[in-house]
């Protein structure tokens, strides 16, 4: 992406904070590069909280102290460090999108002679820093088996990165910085996304479903959907599905002791392979309801690959009562839907399309959607609303982002078969 702007110089951290940094990845890293390269994990015993653990509940003492430290230091980002485009940045020819007349001033600080100033109409959060236990390049190259391809954004990274998670490469970095560039509101877009997923969950959760099959399910990270799901009901079995191994390997990682959950390496669109695996057979029964998880997913796949004829296929193959919880990047403006779609395609990243709302809305056909009021009454309107205000507890569901300058937001909705 281009640049981000911001503020200001960020200050760096001391050469203590870096290797303590350093450290704390090492420690948590050992087991996760382990099972990417297939090697047994439990040569070298662990004693205390385990760093990576942390990251999805309250985290050590230790790892929280180097954080304050991290934080009181101003922790920079080296593509942000100086003027200019970042290095190595990938481009387009497309221009973004047009957003109406600049009425907002960002600055930019372009190194020590000068400043760079750029005119935008709004500017969203801004993009996360380096978290503590960030790992530089040389770091990971030297820890990643050799064909994992460091080269090219990965949407999981990606949506990593935009969440202030550490699992990305610099690749990733830039890809979002790209479209930022364009898409201000980015970190937000990320960030409601991820709240609406464990809101969905929930309901889902306290309707009875006990099944999960969270497709495209992306790295781990805060309020997964095993610990929403088994908090509102202690026996419900997930199984993750995922095609990138690094995926799988942090999943793998993070529920080691949990029987009810399991991650299944598999191309999301094989449902044969997927509902045959074992580890599928031994967690869910296709007699009883399934909720299918598809947030953020059918964006990722093109035309030709029939992204809703699979999800039709595999809800035939499910006992009534079993749902979905859906979203997709939707514009009810075609020069933003493909401004996003050529970005992403010019990354060499694997991609489908924005969609319009109705084209997205067809997952919905033949289902029943569940109400988006947050107390679940039954009112005229839209069922099929703004991930950001579904079942919101302070906002009222809405078909799109109140802005008229936002062009691109998650549509979404639950939805069951009867």
């Amino acid at each position: 992406m281009a640049a981000l702007i911001h503020a200001g110089p960020a200050a760096r951290p001391g050469p203590l904070s870096g290797l303590r940094s350093l450290l704390a990845s090492a420690s948590r890293d050992s087991r996760v590069f382990s099972a990417l390269r297939g090697r047994a994990t439990a040569s070298t015993p662990r004693s205390g909280p385990d760093p990576y653990d942390g990251r999805c509940g309250d985290a050590p003492e230790a790892t929280r102290r180097h954080r304050a430290a991290a934080a009181a230091t101003g922790p920079s980002h080296p593509s942000r460090s100086s003027g200019g485009s970042a290095p190595g940045a990938p481009r387009s020819t497309t221009a973004p999108p047009s957003r109406g007349p600049a009425t907002a001033v960002s600055a930019r600080t372009g190194g020590p002679t000068g400043t760079r100033t750029r005119r935008r109409r709004r500017q969203g959060p801004p993009l996360p820093g380096p978290q503590a236990g960030y790992r530089p390049r040389h770091l990971m190259e030297e820890r990643f088996p050799p064909d994992i391809d460091m080269e090219t954004p990965s949407i999981a990274r990606m949506y990593d990165y935009l969440l202030g998670g550490k699992d990305n490469f610099e690749a990733d970095r830039k890809a979002c910085e790209v479209l930022a560039s364009g898409i201000p509101e980015l970190v937000s877009f990320a960030n409601d996304n991820r709240a609406y997923l464990s809101r969905a969950v929930e309901y889902v959760a306290s309707q009875g479903v006990e099944q999960f099959l969270d497709l495209g399910a992306g790295l781990p990270t805060a309020n997964n959907t095993h610990h929403v799901a088994q908090r509102a009901n202690p026996h419900a079995r997930v199984v993750y599905v995922d095609h990138d191994p690094i995926v799988l390997a942090h999943g793998r990682a993070l529920i080691n002791d949990s029987a009810e959950t399991a991650f299944l390496l598999s191309d999301i669109r094989d449902t044969d392979r997927i509902l045959g695996a074992p580890e599928t057979q031994r967690l869910i029964d296709t007699d009883l309801p399934v909720c299918v998880m598809l947030v953020s997913l059918l964006h990722c796949l093109p035309d030709h690959d029939d992204p809703f004829g699979m999800v039709r296929r595999l809800l035939d193959r499910l006992a009534p009562g079993s749902c979905v919880i859906f979203s997709h990047i939707v514009s009810d403006d075609p020069a933003s839907g493909v401004w996003l779609t050529d970005q992403i395609l010019s990354f060499g990243t694997p991609w489908g399309r924005v969609r319009s709302p109705e084209e997205a809305s067809v997952v919905f056909e033949g289902l029943e959607l569940a109400s988006p009021w947050g107390d679940g009454r039954d009112e005229d309107g839209p069922r099929a609303v703004d991930c950001a205000s579904w079942r919101h507890p302070d906002v009222d569901p809405r078909f799109r982002p109140d802005d008229p300058g936002v062009k691109l937001w998650e549509l979404a909705g639950v939805a069951f078969k009867r």
